[in-house]
Parts: structure tokens; sequence; C-alpha cells
């Protein structure tokens, strides 16, 4: 059998130290501090991704060995399954997180997913809530190992094939069970959580700028928009991060979510912005959606201020494959400039405020008129989704 089709995992105090090195525990120490140091030099055997304490390895040759974190190994040794083939869905090649998405077939039958995530709090993030949620409609994590995570494979057809109103209802559903399940509280403007998603949103768009996929007119006019309809309030909770038609099958006659690695805490809004943008349904098939959603008070807070969230969210997402070199950046980026467009016909924008005006030192959103890419504020701009 060709071992070429399967990862191998090593840690990294399998590097090589000295007998002084491993007693006194300096080598790893060294070794740890060079990589935090230097995390853009990677080393490549066939193919290297540093996924915190765990590398994954790729290899071409036959005689490099299988090995999977311990924690996925156990879970195969108790169902006594071998791997028979190892197939690489999709990955995301970065320095910082990098991700990747692999299909196991194993001796017995079955099919499972194998997860790399950026981490391992979101690996256990993940676990937390997949648990938590009705078992029948999220895909639920088998074993994990650090960043490593084995989840189920779920067959069945993709909800985008079957766009009936009642499936529809369901999958509006589906998303206000996880809004509903953390129960959303009222976010305040001076507790810093919009601020901070306002900052790095237009640094965001800074980046598209300087890399020249926004226009110097359409950046100011996206910040302007942005500090305009910035919201006094607005509602954090439970959000999925990447709920669409892409990320859904059907099971049983109801949506089941199988890819459910962003979820976390944050703002509703982003989240219904995010749906919105990432799944094309039109007003009609919109509607059903939100008859299912069925939150009243968290769909007129979105509707609100949906040019703010809108925006951040295209912007983000777009910032993001660019960094990752993914082929559909455009597909955001070309939805920012439509949505760019429209508001400069409508003339919905405010004046620009002049820096170190009155009215400018008064008002706390002024101060991000010019953003710069601080490395404390870029480390918030996590677009995964």
């Amino acid at each position: 059998m060709n071992q070429g089709h399967y990862p191998v995992f090593q840690e990294k105090r399998n590097f090589e130290l000295t007998t002084e090195e491993q007693r006194k525990g300096g080598g790893i120490r060294r070794r740890h501090d060079e990589l935090k140091r230097t995390p853009r030099t990677v080393r490549y055997q066939s193919e290297v991704t540093i996924a915190l304490t765990l590398q994954i390895i790729m290899p071409e040759t036959a005689n490099s060995g299988r090995r999977f974190p311990p924690g996925i190994d156990r879970w195969l040794t108790r169902h006594g399954a071998q791997v028979v083939r190892c197939e690489e869905i999709s990955a995301i090649r970065t320095n910082r997180h990098p991700k990747a998405l692999f299909r196991l077939d194993l001796s017995d039958g079955r099919r499972i997913k194998l997860r790399l995530l950026g981490s391992t709090r979101s690996a256990r993030r993940m676990k937390q809530w997949t648990r938590a949620l009705p078992q029948r409609q999220f895909a639920q994590v088998l074993a994990s190992c650090r960043s490593a995570v084995l989840e189920e494979w779920i067959e069945g057809e993709s909800v985008t094939d079957q766009l009936a109103p009642a499936m529809l209802a369901k999958c509006g559903q589906l998303l206000s069970t996880i809004h509903r399940f953390d129960p959303p509280q009222i976010s305040e403007r001076g507790n810093g959580r919009l601020h901070a998603f306002l900052r790095t949103s237009i640094d965001a768009a800074d980046q598209l700028r300087r890399a020249d996929a926004l226009t110097p007119d359409m950046f100011r006019q996206l910040t302007d928009t942005m500090i305009q309809q910035l919201p006094s309030r607005a509602y954090w909770g439970l959000t999925h991060r990447d709920f669409c038609g892409d990320n859904l099958v059907i099971r049983d006659g109801v949506p089941c979510a199988i890819d459910n690695e962003t979820m976390c805490r944050g703002f509703i809004g982003q989240d219904l912005s995010k749906t919105q943008c990432r799944w094309r349904l039109g007003n009609p098939e919109w509607n059903h959606f939100l008859k299912g959603y069925a939150m009243p008070d968290l769909i007129d807070s979105y509707w609100t201020h949906q040019r703010f969230w809108q925006l951040g969210v295209l912007c983000r997402s777009a910032a993001f494959r660019l960094r990752v070199a993914c082929p559909s950046m455009l597909d955001p980026l070309a939805s920012l400039h439509a949505l760019l467009n429209s508001l400069s016909r409508c003339g919905r924008t405010a004046p620009r405020p002049k820096i170190g005006s009155r009215s400018s030192a008064r008002s706390p959103q002024t101060s991000f008129v010019t953003p710069s890419l601080r490395r404390r504020d870029s480390a918030l701009l996590d677009v995964s989704t």
C-alpha cells in the first residue's frame, strides 16, 4: 500500500537534541523561541505546515511512516479501524493559522473527516458547542487532540439543491437555534467591542487599498459610511460565522450543519450579514428563511444597521482571502464594489469630518478615520469566516 496518501504528524519535541540539551530542556525552548521569533520561516519536507505544537507533513515517499496524534490514534484503535485512504479536501496555507480538511476512508467502510484547525482553542471550542447543540443537526466531534479534530462524515443532499420554502424556513430555524442557545445580550458602544469591529474592518479595507483592490475614493466612502452608521448597541451571543447552503446537508428531512469550526461568540448582526452575503438568496427565499428564524428583535436590529454589517463583513472577507491568496477573493470584492457604488448613487455617506476639528475631537468614532495597521490591532482581524 502506498503510504504517500497518509498525513504524518510529528511533534516539535522530536527534533534531534544533544544529551546536554535533553537534560536541561534548553533545546526545546531554544527551538520554540526560534519558531516564535521567525513565524514565516517554514522548513519544507515535501510539505510542512506549522499548527501550534503540531507539524503536519504530507509525505511523498512510501517509507515516510504513518502516525496520527495520540487522541486520534486511540479512537481508531478503540474502534478497530484502519485508514485505507486519506484525501485532502481543502487547505488554507498561512504562516499564522494554517488549516486543512481531510477525508478518511476506514477499513470497515466508514468515512470520517480529519480537520486541522489553527489552534487548540478552536478545536476545544468546536467540540464544546457541537456537543451542546442538537446532535442530529450538527456534525459531531468524535475525537480531538490539540488542534486536530476527528469529525463524523454526513452523507446527504445539499440544501442548495432543494430551496423549497419549507426547507428554507427550517434553515432559518436552525440558525435561530444557535442564536437562542446562548441568550443574546446587548453590547453597548462603550464596552469596546463595536469599536474593535469597526477598527479591524477599516484595517482590512486599508489592506485592500494598499493592494489596489480599493480606490482611495472607495476607501474613504467605506470609512465614512461605517463611522456614520456605527450602532450605539448591538446583540452579542453565540454565532456560526459560516452559515450557508454549502455547509448544510439534508439528513432525515431536516438541515444539518457540517462545517462548524468557526462557531464562537460574536455579533448577531455580523452573523446574519455573513449568511446573507455568503448565501445568495433572492428576496422571496430570504423572506422564507427569516420566517423560520422568527427572532423579530434581532432582525429589526440587523436591518437598522444592515449597511454597517455588510461593509464590515465584505471587506474583512476580501482581506482574508487576499492574505491566503484564495482564488475566490473576487467574490466578496465584487460585492463590496457593487455595494459602494450603490451607496454612492444614493448619496448615503456623510461628509468626512476634518481631523483635529472640534467635532472629531469630541466624537470617539472619528479616531478610526485614518486607520493604521498596528500589530496589536491586526491580530483582531479574524475573518476565517
